[in-house]
């Protein structure tokens, strides 16, 4: 039975007794941790910051626990949450939850001050910041819309905002109750169900508000709340937020139980780099959720000679001294002109000794500074300011404990600190490739392969073109201008190009020669952008503003597949040239040509020496060396999953880059009665056989009903019997087939044929060589395949598909969903309301209706995957967002303090 912990507060701000359930919040209801889960660390000792002394234990939940807690949050977005509730009552549940906060603001700033530390007035207005959090997310929930697009005369595209589903939330110990709002508040408001995992140090205001939550009638399951320790696994530091241990915790911790659960779609964490390097890596272990990061700090606080010295040395204070230092956004090194140095310094230690003079327990009314949060975090604290000393600074004033108990350190300001100290710095070559012809086998050239100290010197070359020739150095009018002559020049040589691209990959020369039209339209479509990112002006009070700025990563490194080279390239390029970075682009081993060739056409066009660098190489070679650098900034891939998922904890373990990951698909196609059968056959045979089945987003998996089946089998056989006859050169007349790039390629896929054969599916046309040479495999046509098959789960990336039948609209969608990926989906039907219900249903993040996405892919319209098919979006002005970081610019224009 879940237990309760009562404390009588008796002081001038509030006076009353508080109880908190301790026990895990889950499904609506307060439970016990499973039995047997996490003994030896079955319970969480919380002491009170002011004086060291154990206020209570709570039950800390494992792996057990998270997997019931998602069980819950899955089943409660899946029927009461989500989508089937509109965003007016989702807004309306969360408005009460905002009022019922601010009706218990004194309860829950007392637990807050209790528990943290902080004085109480600090606690109550972090309280206040809760329920606007809440209110103002209450206030989005009926307003998140997707767009619609202009496409062509005869087709349109419309975007919806789908929510992830099962989110993660990871909290740290320092602003607990506010940190917990700022991911519920817009996870609920967009409609994902959620599992809150409360810092280890801090659990009672999200416990008290857990029966908030029921009170305002949040459905059960949709928030569940989990006590317990985070990601660590050794004995180690605790960095914000994690304690020093004498022994490591066991490897199924609440933390890490939700980093790798394969059925949490998304994680939100705040907290160290140190963890959050952790939890990516663990995503990219697992189900390559989706992650959001928050981590630590080491903020420059800037004053010039002309600075109101007053005013600065208060908001200087403020912004390092707030709430003990314990901020990630703290201004620890604080630089100011030499013009009003003394005076600044002067006045800032007089602030700092106030604030000591002022220290003591948080419900003392004139308390203005409190203890650290822990012994541990007492102790690493105490660590970076002897490392200071003994390192060659001087405490100006402070550097000590305050008292003779508790976690108390005296406010502290440190002079003749070098760049290098610790306190300063912390929060403290190659083989030659081959380029094989694919129709003969045969070797056309080699191709000089680079290595890590080729991308070591591209990316110098980088950083210097951002820092001197590019970025916002040059405005956007003249990078847009500079990429429309580039996509004058590719017009000009699209015959070469596409007759490069044809070689080099084998699709016939027409093919080669859209996909080329297809780089032009997508470079002129970001020169057009290049003038227009913009950031937002945003309505704060009368006396402040704010503002956003669309700055740029910096240096980009992209990561290129084989299938469609120069599109590929241009895909990235063109955003990151628009935003302003620049970029090493790594071709694929396969297919280099293009890339090659358009080099001297950004030359010609005008691009700076240094903005574009093109790397030629092996993956585990030049891809790594660009996924490991440290000074490149972001990273853009498109290939498989598998390289996918080494490439996010390759950044997780550098220098945490951002990444943009579009991944494998195992696309469905779904073809109802009432389509128009001729025309379904020519999309379906198109959305698979298109590129030798070469694409990420290929139909692989054609679900046909019942009423049509074997009207449609008959003519997709026939389709692709006449590809099989129209097979050969890609420079002949009537080639509309050609051979898989590869060697390897060519084996994989004779490889998932066979494996289809040999589990009992029948191959009901093609399945073999074409010809004696090249690696030419005729289009394939799989009858009897069951769901557990690999031809069914896996990606093939071949010109095989399966035809399966099916009666219902619910059987379909369930059949269609029941895959790792979530790339597109294919829906061919007369029936406009079932298009859109099954457009809905289908968790993917391109859907298709009365096309196939091989052959309806638009520049314009965002494109990426849900699952494990990707994290971001390229195409459109969505990808301009993965290119570019929000800077927000907070402006005083009339605050004193």
């Amino acid at each position: 039975m879940v237990q309760t912990y009562t404390h009588e507060f008796d002081s001038k701000f509030f006076k009353g007794k508080v109880t908190i359930k301790k026990g895990l919040f889950i499904d609506g209801q307060w439970v016990d941790p499973v039995e047997g889960d996490m003994i030896e660390y079955s319970s969480l000792t919380l002491h009170l910051p002011a004086n060291g002394k154990t206020i209570t234990t709570v039950p800390g939940g494992g792996a057990k626990d998270v997997d019931i807690a998602v069980k819950a949050a899955r089943k409660a977005y899946k029927t009461s949450w989500g989508l089937k509730v509109p965003g007016s009552e989702r807004g309306r549940i969360l408005g009460k939850f905002a009022d019922l906060l601010e009706k218990h603001t004194d309860a829950l700033a007392s637990l807050e001050a209790l528990n943290v530390g902080k004085p109480f007035l600090a606690a109550k207005s972090d309280l206040a910041g809760c329920v606007g959090l809440v209110r103002y997310y209450a206030g989005w929930a009926d307003k998140i819309h997707g767009k619609t697009i202009e496409t062509t005369e005869k087709k349109m595209a419309y975007t919806r905002q789908e929510p992830w589903g099962v989110v993660g939330a990871i909290l740290p110990w320092n602003v607990p109750l506010l940190m917990a709002m700022m991911k519920l508040g817009p996870a609920l408001a967009t409609g994902n169900a959620i599992i809150i995992k409360t810092s280890e140090l801090t659990p009672f205001t999200a416990l008290y508000a857990a029966d908030l939550l029921n009170e305002a009638g949040v459905p059960p399951g949709v928030v569940n709340i989990v006590n317990g320790y985070g990601m660590v696994s050794t004995h180690t530091f605790g960095l914000n937020g994690f304690l020093l241990l004498t022994r490591p915790l066991p490897g199924n911790t609440a933390g890490a139980a939700i980093s790798l659960h394969h059925d949490i779609n998304k994680i939100s964490f705040t907290g160290s780099t140190l963890t959050g390097r952790k939890i990516l890596k663990a995503a990219a272990e697992s189900n390559m959720k989706a992650v959001t990061l928050e981590l630590g700090g080491k903020s420059p606080t800037i004053i010039f000679d002309d600075a109101n010295v007053d005013q600065a040395i208060k908001w200087a204070a403020g912004g390092v001294f707030y709430n003990m230092g314990q901020a990630c956004i703290a201004g620890s090194r604080i630089y100011v002109q030499e013009g009003i140095h003394d005076r600044f310094l002067e006045g800032i230690s007089k602030h700092a000794e106030s604030m000591a003079n002022a220290t003591g327990s948080p419900f003392n009314e004139g308390t203005l500074h409190g203890p650290q949060v822990s012994q541990t975090q007492y102790d690493r604290v105490m660590g970076y300011i002897n490392s200071g000393k003994s390192e060659g600074a001087k405490i100006h004033i402070g550097g000590e404990r305050h008292g003779e108990e508790g976690y108390f350190i005296k406010p502290t300001v440190i002079v003749d600190a070098q760049a290098s100290m610790k306190i300063m710095r912390e929060e403290i070559f190659g083989p030659l490739i081959s380029v094989v012809d694919p129709t003969n086998g045969k070797t056309i050239t080699t191709v000089p392969g680079g290595g890590a100290k080729d991308v070591d010197i591209a990316v110098k070359a980088a950083r210097k073109a951002y820092n001197t020739s590019w970025g916002l150095k040059v405005p956007g009018s003249e990078r847009g201008r500079i990429l429309g002559k580039f996509a004058d020049l590719l017009e000009k040589h699209i015959d070469a190009l596409a007759s490069l691209e044809a070689l080099n990959v084998g699709k016939p020369f027409l093919a080669a020669k859209s996909d080329l039209a297809g780089c032009v339209g997508l470079v002129r479509y970001y020169a057009g952008w290049a003038d227009k990112i913009h950031g937002k002006t945003i309505e704060t009070t009368e006396k402040k503003m704010a503002y956003t700025r669309q700055e740029p990563w910096g240096v980009v490194g992209a990561i290129l597949p084989w299938n469609v080279p120069l599109l590929m390239a241009m895909m990235k390029l063109g955003p990151a040239l628009a935003t302003g970075n620049a970029i090493i682009i790594k071709t694929s081993e396969l297919t280099p040509f293009t890339a090659l060739y358009a080099a001297d056409l950004l030359n010609e066009a005008g691009v700076p020496p240094g903005v574009v660098n093109i790397v030629n190489g092996y993956g585990n070679t030049a891809g790594a060396a660009i996924s490991l650098h440290h000074d490149i900034n972001k990273i853009s891939f498109t290939g498989s999953t598998l390289t996918g998922r080494k490439i996010l904890k390759a950044a997780a373990e550098s220098n945490m880059k951002a990444v943009t990951l579009e991944l494998g698909g195992k696309s469905p196609t779904i073809i109802f009665d009432d389509a128009n059968v001729d025309q379904a056959i020519k999309w379906a045979a198109g959305g698979v056989f298109y590129n030798m089945g070469q694409a990420c987003i290929a139909g692989s998996r054609i679900y046909v009903q019942e009423g049509i089946h074997d009207r449609f089998l008959e003519g997709i056989s026939k389709h692709a019997e006449s590809m099989a006859n129209a097979t050969g050169s890609p420079f002949n007349e009537g080639t509309l087939h050609g051979p898989q790039v590869s060697q390897t390629q060519y084996d994989r896929v004779m490889g998932y044929i066979n494996s289809g054969k040999s589990e009992g599916a029948k191959i009901h046309i093609g399945g073999e060589r074409h010809g004696e040479e090249g690696y030419f495999i005729k289009p394939t046509v799989i009858v009897d395949a069951q769901a557990s098959m690999k031809i069914m789960r896996e990606e093939i990336f071949g010109p095989v598909c399966s035809v399966v039948k099916f009666k219902t609209e619910e059987e379909v969608t369930e059949w269609a969903n029941d895959t790792t990926y979530g790339l597109a989906a294919n829906i061919l039907t007369e029936n406009s309301s079932r298009a859109i219900r099954m457009a809905n249903a289908l968790q993917a993040g391109s859907v298709f209706v009365n096309c196939t996405a091989t052959m309806a892919v638009e520049i314009n319209v965002p494109f990426g995957g849900y699952k494990q098919s990707g994290i971001g979006r390229e195409f459109g002005q969505e990808a301009l967002d993965t290119y570019t970081q929000t800077k927000a610019i907070h402006i005083n224009i009339g605050q004193v303090l």
